[in-house]
């Protein structure tokens, strides 16, 4: 390369915006599916109280508020830069517990577990997504909080 050519590197313009897209795309990406269900157990308040029950949680009209500030709040958080992480983390604590709650494979039995299995391994990727934003979002925000409270 001559010394006129610049050489890509990760400091390069074209990288930086490449890398703050691609982040921003996939937090947006992320909090979809949970806005998408928050909006749409808010709108059908019962069915969401349904489904809790169905579930055998205590409290289903209570579980079912919570799920949707949950769902909504979570994902409000993980789209900011300066909260993604804290969103990451309350959306990632959500997913294990509804997976294991509702999706878990090995408690049903007959056909439905083939397509339990794979909504428990769809959402088993969406929690290793949402831990990696948990760690990385907003500029590594989890090593600079333990510096900040180090010092």
């Amino acid at each position: 390369m001559s010394p006129e050519t610049p050489c890509p590197n990760e400091y390069s313009t074209f990288s930086v915006i490449v890398r703050k897209t691609a982040i921003s795309a996939g937090l947006v990406l992320l909090a979809g599916g949970f806005v998408f269900s928050g909006v749409s157990k808010l709108f059908d308040f019962s069915a969401a109280t349904a489904e809790m029950a169905h579930h055998g949680l205590p409290f289903p009209a209570l579980m079912a508020a919570a799920v949707i500030v949950t769902q909504l709040g979570g994902s409000a958080l993980l789209i900011w830069p300066r909260t993604s992480w804290i969103g990451a983390g309350l959306l990632a604590g959500f997913t294990a517990m509804a997976t294991l709650i509702a999706h878990a494979p090995w408690s049903d039995a007959g056909p439905i577990v083939l397509p339990q299995s794979v909504v428990f391994l769809q959402n088993a990727g969406i929690l290793g997504g949402l831990l990696l934003a948990l760690a990385f979002g907003a500029r590594g925000s989890i090593a600079r909080l333990i510096e900040r409270f180090r010092t």
